[in-house]
């Protein structure tokens, strides 16, 4: 092999490489919000049932102490979720 060649083949193995970091730090992104989707849809999911919960909690207030508890707890799981 001669030296021209010798650096046309290093040339394009550099290529390879930096094409396929490229890709992979392309896919790394996109999983990245795809993750990050399915996070708050399933955010969203849980809010519906805490907002449910919570509301018929507030609307008939609980008269045994494990009832009260659990208010509060709903009260505090919807104020860290920060449901609406």
């Amino acid at each position: 092999m001669k030296r021209d060649e010798k650096i046309v083949v290093k040339t394009k193995l550099i290529q390879a490489w930096a094409y396929s970091t490229i890709f992979l730090i392309f896919l790394m992104i996109m999983l990245w919000q795809y993750v990050n989707y399915i996070d708050r849809r399933s955010d969203q999911r849980t809010c519906g049932l805490i907002v449910l919960f919570d509301n018929n909690y507030t609307s008939i207030p609980p008269d045994s102490s494990l009832g009260k508890k659990n208010a509060i707890d709903l009260e505090r799981v919807r104020s860290e979720f920060k449901c609406k």
